[in-house]
This record gives structure tokens, C-alpha cells and sequence, in this order.
């Protein structure tokens, strides 16, 4: 279920630096984004384990999307799930390429963005779990991947930080593959084996045949004049073939 939460304008007590996820409480500069990232999965996932939740793994094709959002939200000054031009995070994903060859997933998103102190990733995470809808996101037994991205500035200000997480589960096809590129040639259809043609033997008649046939020519009364001709005419080729 997609979710959006600001922070920044109200006021809640300051939540405590987590022992076990160094960054927590760190500024989110440009310099400090990779482990304001890791202090983020190491918060949600602490959330998780005690509700007895497997651990989310960070996702690179969910970390693209959402890396990108979080840039397009403060570029663009808007601060929703869907962008100016109607794209969605289904869209988003699909065009990362997280959801192609897929025969089943499901997907969800939060967003915040937060200045001062409440930009810091125990901030976020805080905020997150106290809202039923986001909560439900970080707690949900289905999703087991996560990507997370995270853009200096907010919507309204060039100070602070925007947030994005989305989360992922996938079912792959069998057998399924990466779709073919632009321009490759499909495989040729599976045909059915031909015979190889069977040779057929040449219709000629031997020597001696022949020989055979003009002696029952001569003694045939039955014989027309034609065939006695032809006999007549191989027996003095021959007569002629034996003089030489």
C-alpha cells in the first residue's frame, strides 16, 4: 500500500539513537546518504525482528526506482505516489525492470521528507510506525525485499531530506528469462522430423535382359514388327562390337 507522511512542522519528542544501527540520528548530507541508507534498513529491520519478521534485503533494481522518485519529488516539487505525469509505482517498477517475467508479486511504498531533526532516519522510521498505513508496509509478511532512496532537500525547501522506500516479493516463472532484446531474432518453431526421401532405383534393364527379351521376341508369333526391328538392330551392334 503506498503511503506518504511530511515531517518537519511537528513537534514529538526526540527518539533515541539505535545501539545497533550506527547513522541513525546522522544529518542526511550528500556525503552521508550511503549510511543514512544503511541506518534506514537497519531500523526497519530491527521493527521486524520484533514482530518476528524475517529481515528485508536490499533490492538494486527497488533501489533505482526509489532513488530516482526521491530526486524527482525534490526536483519537481511534489509530494505524492503518483508524479505530475500520471506514472505510478507499478509504472516505476516495471520500468526498472524489477517486475518483468514475473507470474506473481506484490509491492508497496512509503515516502517522507522531514528537515532539521526530524530528517534523520530514526526520524522517518518513528514516523513510519506510528502511522497504521505505513506500519502495515514495514510489518507486512509478504514483502522481502526492499529499496530505499533517499534525496537531499524536500518538495518545499533545499534543506532536509525526502524519502522513499519501496518494497517488493516476487514469483518468478519457470524457466522464465529476461525478455528478449530489441532486434534479436526469435527462436524458429519445433517441426516434426522429415524422412529422409527413399532413392528409387533407376528403371534400366541390363544387358542380358535385353538379350532374353529380343530371344522371346523371335520366337514370340505374337511379336509386332517394331520390337523384331530393335531386336535385329542390337544384334548387329553387337555382331559389330565383337568384330572390333
Amino acid at each position: 500500500m503506498p503511503l506518504a507522511v511530511a515531517l518537519g512542522l511537528l513537534c514529538f519528542p526526540a527518539e533515541p539513537a539505535s545501539a545497533a544501527c550506527p547513522g541513525a540520528t546522522a544529518a542526511p548530507s550528500a556525503s552521508a546518504l550511503p549510511g543514512v541508507k544503511g541506518a534506514t534498513l537497519c531500523l526497519l529491520n530491527e521493527r521486524r525482528a520484533q514482530a518476528g519478521l524475517p529481515a528485508l534485503t536490499s533490492d538494486r533494481l527497488l533501489e533505482e526506482a526509489a532513488t530516482r522518485f526521491s530526486a524527482r519529488m525534490v526536483a519537481q516539487r511534489f509530494f505524492s505516489h503518483d508524479a505530475p505525469d500520471g506514472t505510478d509505482l507499478g509504472d516505476r517498477l516495471r520500468a526498472s525492470g524489477y517486475l518483468n517475467g514475473l507470474s506473481g508479486w506484490s509491492i508497496g511504498e512509503n515516502i517522507a521528507y522531514g528537515t532539521g531533526s526530524y530528517a534523520t532516519a530514526s526520524s522517518i522510521v518513528r514516523m513510519w510506525m506510528e502511522s497504521p498505513g505505513h506500519r502495515a508496509n514495514i510489518l507486512s509478511g509478504r514483502f522481502r525485499a526492499i529499496g530505499i532512496g533517499i534525496a537531499t532537500g524536500t518538495p518545499r525547501s533545499s534543506s532536509g531530506a525526502t524519502y522513499t522506500t519501496d518494497f517488493g516479493s516476487t514469483v518468478r516463472s519457470a524457466g522464465s528469462t529476461s525478455p528478449p532484446a530489441a532486434g534479436s531474432t526469435p527462436p524458429a518453431p519445433q517441426t516434426a522430423p522429415r524422412r529422409p526421401a527413399k532413392k528409387r532405383k533407376k528403371a534400366t534393364r541390363s544387358k542380358r535382359a535385353r538379350r532374353l527379351n529380343c530371344r522371346r521376341v523371335r520366337r514370340s508369333r505374337r511379336a509386332t514388327r517394331a520390337q523384331k526391328r530393335r531386336c535385329a538392330r542390337a544384334r548387329r551392334a553387337r555382331g559389330r562390337g565383337r568384330r572390333r
